[in-house]
């Protein structure tokens, strides 16, 4: 990424700046993926990352109680997506993930009926 940075041009990404366009695919390439996308900022990533998972309304996304998007991005959630954010405390406090057991015990899931059969 240094090596793009240094090589970059000082256009615009909306009108197709080369650089980027030559960052983003390298990283695909990389990545295994088809394409790629670049974002100036970690928040920016974890916004539009966590929105296009969220499929229909109501939106909660569970995080655990350390989490970045918990503890420092603020209403970024809620404001950008309209969703909220429950920080979850893993039971076994000691680890640092949410056991499956647990999110199969606290998770409600709604999913709301098709108006067409």
């Amino acid at each position: 990424m240094y090596a793009y940075a240094l090589q970059a041009s000082l256009g615009d990404d909306v009108y197709a700046e080369p650089s980027t366009r030559a960052l983003e695919a390298a990283v695909a390439r990389l990545a295994g993926k088809e394409a790629g996308l670049f974002m100036p900022s970690g928040t920016m990533s974890n916004q539009i990352g966590l929105r296009t998972h969220l499929k229909q309304p109501p939106y909660s996304v569970l995080c655990d109680n350390r989490a970045h998007i918990y503890k420092y991005e603020a209403g970024g959630l809620g404001f950008h997506s309209g969703a909220a954010v429950i920080p979850v405390i893993p039971s076994n406090r000691e680890r640092d993930a949410v056991s499956l057991r647990w999110l199969e015990m606290n998770c409600i899931v709604f999913i709301r009926p098709s108006p067409h059969p």
